[in-house]
């Protein structure tokens, strides 16, 4: 790996360059929160978190908060410039809907984060035959995950051995969970810790059963980014360095400072110990792309997913090379110091 201090003095030097001043940068995001899925873009928003921010670039963000199912086709539609912290997932289904105006430039994570939480009760996922599971929503990464740990942990399917149902955004899932009126949520960390020191029970790891996921993906309007271009290199950059930061063990302890103050949980900072939890979980872990891509193969597998649930037809897989465009960060890494990467893999 780099050393890190080189990103830096590259950092500095393109930003006193004037590589995009005055720019902004309208953004469609689903969560504001810095979800573990998307570390690497996340923290880039709050300069306090990551010692590579957009400072000196002349980039601001105009965060445009949108439905998950409605952020590819706001991007693809021009309503904004770039989308943030999406699925593959989400983006093929828009894709094979007709929003074909849209680029993949970016992966944040590699491998599945969510987990299912049950109740006090429940022990094991077999305990869960009959129940009633919170998601946000039948096509969502949430479910999906629900779906994939309940069939390979279990051997279970939805509408026959259990029933997902709306649960709504992350807070009201978990309310509604510790309310008694459903059995069990997919949510991820650092947000299923608090739950499980209160003796809520972690019965399934996507992970286990997954491990391979593609997310975190930050993706372009075609037509912007061909004007734009310098914006986009110029924004990718500092998340390519924080990707890098936060997986280079040798930073491990100032990393875990940074998410201590800067991860939220319940509006409140996380603080040590959830934070070397969260460090534990998903850096230590590999969730983080730490070069910031994926390559076909990854990306091939959701689509796989996707077909077995049936949200898919093997017909209808998209062009994964149309789909994804790795001159933006690869021009962002070149000017890093960093080799290219390539959708075919290293």
């Amino acid at each position: 790996m780099r050393a890190v201090s080189g990103i830096a003095t590259a950092l500095a030097l393109l930003a006193t360059a004037g590589t995009a001043a005055g720019e902004e940068v309208r953004t469609a995001i689903v969560t504001r929160e810095i979800a573990p899925f998307c570390v690497s873009s996340g923290i880039v928003h709050d300069p306090a978190a990551s010692p590579y921010g957009l400072a000196g670039t002349g980039i601001s963000l105009r965060n445009i908060l949108v439905a998950v199912p409605q952020a590819p086709v706001t991007v693809a539609n021009g309503d904004a410039d770039i989308g943030e912290c999406a699925g593959f997932a989400v983006i093929v289904q828009a894709w094979v809907k007709g929003a074909h105006d849209l680029s993949v430039v970016f992966a944040g994570a590699l491998k599945p984060i969510y987990v299912l939480v049950a109740g006090k009760q429940i022990k094991t996922l077999k305990d869960l035959k009959g129940a009633n599971i919170g998601a946000p929503g039948p096509q969502t990464a949430a479910a999906e995950a629900v779906e994939l740990i309940m069939e390979r942990g279990a051997g279970m399917e939805p509408g026959r051995d259990y029933k997902i149902v709306s649960g709504g955004a992350g807070a009201g899932r978990m309310a509604a969970l510790m309310a008694g009126r459903i059995e069990a949520i997919p949510t991820y960390a650092p947000d299923y810790y608090k739950l499980a020191d209160e003796g809520f029970n972690v019965v399934g790891d996507e992970l286990k059963y997954v491990p391979s996921y593609v997310a975190g993906l930050i993706y372009a309007n075609r037509e912007w980014a061909a004007k734009h271009r310098k914006t986009l290199v110029a924004l990718l950059k500092p998340m390519v360095a924080t990707g890098r930061w936060v997986s280079d063990p040798a930073k491990k302890d100032e990393v875990i400072a940074r998410f201590a103050q800067h991860i939220e949980l319940a509006g409140q900072p996380m603080g040590e110990a959830y934070a070397r939890r969260f460090y534990t979980d998903i850096i230590a872990a590999g969730r983080v792309a730490p070069d910031s891509y994926a390559d076909e193969a990854a990306f091939r597998t959701i689509l796989e997913i996707m077909a077995k649930r049936g949200v898919l037809k093997q017909a209808d897989f998209p062009p994964i090379d149309q789909m994804v465009d790795y001159s933006f960060l690869n021009e962002a890494r070149k000017e890093l110091g960093l080799p290219p990467v390539s959708l075919k893999g290293k």
